[in-house]
């Protein structure tokens, strides 16, 4: 689809598009990923800022997520709870 600029003024439904976008995509790779696909994580987005909050069982695991949320497109920050 089409991408909105960077340079749009304001936070308008290009953002949430994009935050909805980050989201499928952690998620999608989280689904493809041995160590954390099993695990309950939720993703949640908003202006770039990416919550992962759930249960993992192991430290390996926990790391996994977040490296994976942050090597994602479009993410500003990872917040890890």
């Amino acid at each position: 689809g089409e991408r909105e600029t960077a340079g749009t003024t304001g936070r308008g439904v290009g953002e949430q598009i994009e935050d909805g976008w980050i989201t499928t995509k952690i998620q999608s790779q989280f689904f493809l990923d041995d160590q954390v696909r099993a695990r309950r994580i939720d993703v949640t987005t908003r202006n770039g800022v990416v919550t992962l909050s759930g249960q993992v069982e192991t430290d390996t695991a926990k790391q996994q997520a977040v490296a994976i949320a942050r090597a994602t497109d479009g993410v500003r920050q990872v917040q890890d709870r």
